[in-house]
């Protein structure tokens, strides 16, 4: 359970810290064990979704920004003068660098 916060010193970051510090030192009776008292703490616990977006996230990262492969043939096709886009392609990709 979570202390009370006084409102009027919301932006007083000793007061919420102190509530704060205050609460984890409760304890809770149905957590006794033995006569002893145990402290109870707080849990973060993520969606299985969660989950794998982070690790498509992680994923993401390894990838390098630029495809080398790719690069490297197409400076071959344009050396060897074999590269020939469409005008289309061309003025879509100029929209598309625009819009953004």
């Amino acid at each position: 359970m979570m202390g009370k916060i006084n409102f009027d010193k919301a932006g007083d970051a000793k007061a919420i810290q102190s509530a704060r510090h205050t609460d984890t030192k409760k304890t809770d009776a149905k957590t006794a064990v033995g006569g002893e008292a145990t402290i109870s703490s707080d849990r973060l616990q993520f969606s299985s979704e969660a989950s794998k977006v982070g690790k498509l996230v992680d994923q993401i990262k390894q990838l390098p920004d630029i495809r080398t492969e790719k690069v490297n043939d197409l400076q071959a096709r344009i050396a060897t003068g074999n590269y020939n886009p469409a005008s289309e392609d061309i003025a879509a990709a100029i929209l598309k660098h625009e819009a953004e």
